[in-house]
């Protein structure tokens, strides 16, 4: 009888453990899955700030091919630091 029961409990016990394995799967995979998704928007994100850049340079400025590959290989902080000053001047402009 009490053989029985230790049995019981460990095969109980190993169901438990395999739940709990697959729920932290589930989890994982939400996870990995929502930061895939986070990194996709900020690519787009950059990908758009550089498009519209272009499009805004070549309505001042006749841009070259090699400029257009050098905004295309611009680093965030740089595609960044590039859309603020065009910002500034812009406003300046307007005023």
């Amino acid at each position: 009888m009490m053989e029985e029961k230790k049995m019981d409990f460990l095969s109980d016990t190993c169901l438990a453990i395999a739940r709990i394995r697959a729920k932290f799967d589930e989890v994982e995979y939400e996870m990995d899955l929502a930061e895939s998704r986070l990194q996709g928007k900020l690519e787009g994100r950059i990908e758009g700030k550089k498009m519209l850049m272009k499009h805004w340079l070549s309505q001042h400025f006749e841009l070259s091919e090699k400029e257009a590959y050098w905004i295309d290989h611009l680093s965030e902080e740089a595609l960044l630091d590039l859309c603020q000053n065009f910002d500034k001047a812009h406003v300046s402009d307007n005023l």
